[in-house]
């Protein structure tokens, strides 16, 4: 674990280096995106069997000038399923989630070109559903990286850290408005 850990923060590095020779292209100041994707769980609970879920959400951020950085706001739905080993009863899955909602930061590698490489960090509230327990709402932490193609479409992958029985992942595919290179 402490080698990928090490692998990501050293590509990071890498890449920001790249990304920093030659000077910022100037963009639009906002962007908003909005994203389906699936979601699933990371760990298991005792009794039950991983299932992958829907999920959707948007972000809406500001681009800073001098950086490759940009900052905003997100929500999005959070449901990582989890199916019962007994078969016998009908209706046998139950879905743990709810909604996330919070900060987010983005780092853009390629910041105003046609393909564009991308990492962001969230932080958060996730108001959470376990089935035979009360709401409540948690801390969340989420980890984004994708490529952004010709300036409208996303490609990401997600992991998301919470409660440990709510952690989950997800893929997704997106659109943006506003971001683009200014005319």
């Amino acid at each position: 674990m402490k080698r990928i850990l090490l692998l990501v923060v050293v590509s990071f590095l890498v890449w920001s280096g790249f990304a920093q020779e030659k000077a910022l292209v100037p963009v639009q100041n906002f962007e908003g995106e909005i994203y389906v994707g699936a979601t699933g769980a990371m760990f298991n609970m005792d009794g039950y069997l991983k299932r992958m879920s829907i999920n959707f959400g948007g972000e809406l951020r500001y681009n800073l000038k001098q950086l490759p950085v940009s900052v905003g706001v997100f929500a999005e739905t959070y449901y990582p399923d989890r199916k019962y080993k007994d078969p016998d009863t009908p209706f046998n899955f139950e879905n743990n989630g709810g909604g996330l909602y919070g900060i987010t930061g983005e780092y853009d590698f390629r910041r105003g070109k046609m393909f564009n490489p991308y990492a962001s960090v969230a932080l958060g509230l996730g108001n959470l559903h376990v089935i035979n327990e009360n709401s409540k709402c948690t801390p969340a932490f989420r980890l984004k990286a994708g490529l952004e193609l010709v300036y409208h479409i996303r490609i990401s992958a997600s992991v998301t850290f919470t409660k440990r029985d709510l952690c989950g992942f997800g893929v997704h595919l997106g659109g943006v408005i506003g971001g683009r290179p200014k005319k």
